[in-house]
């Protein structure tokens, strides 16, 4: 049964030129993700990712805008130089912070001798720098100083390291040590609480496992804002029909995406609108495909469009997207009618389409889900006898979409998501634990073995996503509905 993380946020500081170091502290961090047995994830935070062109000052951005004080871990590496200087004065003892990166320093030292940090990981490189200005030998000498002031035993968690894989070994290391020492709450057993309230979310019945593909995006996400700032990603969401692909979307945006927007541009303006265009082109030529999605795609955003032009370009300039800064696109892609010019047709969308945007500072952050609809197993026998004289192949499918995703493009960035499955009986009574869903043991029991038993009293190993979901939602709402809760 796949286990609820509980997430933790590290914050990386440091000047430019350790950018080696840094790339391999997410690498570190998305290994253990993926393999840690502790029930956590950890979250990477930096500053970067809540920029925006009218940021002002950094320290304000990360101040403000990253919650830093809600920082678990903090990591911070240096070189031969301290950073940028931040032209800001120290308000204890009056004096210029020697860098902004040091200002983040004192903040998280703050914080970790309150006990409200877990951690502070702090590293130095020691290999040799050539120093080829007065003001560069002036701040390596005050790096120094400050690494001696560490060595005088004032603050000792710290490493020294060489080459860049010494490093990673080490920050490896720490991490692990780190992530064993960190405070959790107790998983909660059936039958208990996280809160004493229940989860009166809207999407609460849409909330059934599915904690690989939110895994997945979570991992894939912000990394990719930070590569890649203002590049369409395109993302690939396969299964069956009754496997809900819409609402995994639904639960990513109301789960990750708006948090995101909202600390990018403010609660007001951290505007997500989501777009879902009709239909997808099966027939005709390949030109003539094109022309049929891309122009579904202007009628979406802009029904009086009156250009000649139907590139990504344009439909990012669009007057109508000027106040909405974060886009979700989705599209249906039925599975029985995939050949090969569809997958000639998604490759020229992929790699010539949204590659092709010109990046500004003023236009929109798209995400693009594709969504592969294979058919159901439970489709009426007309249907199956159909499908079986057509021979139709998953396996064809995923592996030509594997091909499209996986293929080094200097374009978008991509994911294609892990297939979405049938929900087990064991998942579901994690849903009741999850979201306080009755009181008693017995009754979450009953209510999820209700859901899988069939009418002759057999209970069945899984359901599909769809009828999870409607189950959940009946039971959602005649429990809180017996708890005194009302629906608009």
């Amino acid at each position: 049964m796949p286990v609820s993380k509980q997430h933790f946020r590290l914050f990386i500081a440091s000047p430019s030129d350790v950018q080696a170091e840094r790339d391999a502290v997410e690498e570190v961090i998305k290994k253990v993700n993926l393999q840690n047995d502790e029930g956590i994830h950890l979250d990477v935070i930096r500053w970067e990712d809540f920029a925006t062109p009218n940021w002002g000052h950094p320290q304000d951005v990360i101040f403000e805008n990253t919650q830093f004080e809600k920082t678990d871990i903090f990591v911070a590496i240096f070189w031969s130089r301290m950073g940028t200087p931040s032209g800001r004065k120290n308000p204890t003892t009056g004096n210029e912070y020697l860098s902004g990166t040091m200002e983040e320093l004192q903040a998280a030292h703050e914080l970790y001798a309150n006990s409200r940090l877990a951690r502070l990981m702090l590293y130095f490189c020691t290999r040799a720098v050539k120093l080829e200005s007065s003001a560069a030998a002036e701040q390596h000498k005050k790096v120094l100083e400050f690494k001696e002031f560490l060595d005088s035993g004032h603050q000792a968690l710290y490493q020294t390291f060489g080459a860049t894989e010494e490093f990673k070994f080490k920050f490896q290391n720490d991490l692990l040590v780190a992530v064993k020492s960190l405070p959790r709450t107790q998983p909660a057993k059936l039958g208990t609480h996280h809160s004493q309230e229940p989860n009166l979310g809207e999407f609460v019945n849409k909330m059934a496992d599915r904690f690989e593909q939110v895994n997945q995006f979570n991992d894939f996400f912000l990394s990719s804002i930070r590569k890649y700032p203002g590049r369409p990603q395109i993302y690939l969401v396969h299964g069956e029909e009754d496997e809900c692909h819409s609402s995994l979307i639904e639960r990513l945006i109301h789960t990750r995406i708006k948090q995101f927007a909202e600390k990018m541009w403010g609660e007001q303006n951290g505007i997500v609108t989501i777009k879902k265009i009709p239909s997808w082109p099966y027939d005709g030529e390949p030109a003539v495909r094109q022309r049929h999605l891309t122009m579904s795609l202007f009628m979406e955003f802009d029904p009086a469009y009156m250009g000649d032009v139907f590139s990504a370009t344009a439909l990012s300039s669009l007057s109508s997207l000027s106040l909405k800064p974060l886009i979700i696109v989705q599209h249906e892609i039925r599975a029985t009618r995939w050949d090969r010019p569809t997958k000639e047709l998604i490759k020229w969308y992929l790699n010539s389409f949204w590659a092709g945007l010109e990046i500004t500072n003023s236009g929109p952050q798209f995400l693009v889900f594709l969504n592969v609809i294979y058919p159901s197993k439970t489709m009426s026998g007309q249907w199956h006898a159909w499908l079986k004289l057509k021979r139709f192949d998953k396996t064809h499918i995923e592996r030509e979409s594997r091909e499209i995703f996986l293929a080094k493009q200097s374009g978008c960035p991509r994911l294609m998501f892990k297939e979405l499955m049938p929900i087990r009986l064991d998942e579901v009574k994690e849903w009741f634990n999850l979201h306080n869903i009755y009181d008693s043991e017995k009754k979450r029991l009953e209510c999820a073995e209700k859901i899988f038993k069939t009418p002759d009293g057999r209970v069945v190993p899984y359901k599909s996503m769809m009828e999870i979901e409607h189950e959940l939602k009946i039971i959602h709402q005649e429990y809180l509905q017996k708890k005194g809760f009302s629906f608009v």
